[in-house]
């Protein structure tokens, strides 16, 4: 499946300037900053639209922090996750 491009115009010069330095501060381009918003506003607007439970974007998030989590931490409780 192949992307679609998008321009918009016009994009307002200080929502632009505030954007592309939150990029350069996470270290992504502009282009992922604001795809990964677009996606974040959608994920939760879905959810709201499926009466508050969660998406499946939003259950794979959590799992995935529990994961970082699990593996900054003790080694006892990264254990009794992976048992349960």
């Amino acid at each position: 499946m192949a992307d679609t491009a998008y321009t918009i115009r016009p994009f307002p010069q200080e929502l632009h300037r505030k954007a592309k330095a939150t990029a350069a501060l996470e270290g992504i381009t502009l282009k992922k900053l604001i795809l990964k918003a677009l996606a974040e506003y959608v994920d939760r607007q879905q959810s709201h639209m499926t009466g508050g439970k969660p998406t499946l974007a939003e259950l794979l998030l959590k799992w995935i922090k529990v994961v970082q989590y699990s593996n900054n931490s003790s080694s006892e409780f990264s254990f009794v996750l992976r048992r349960k």
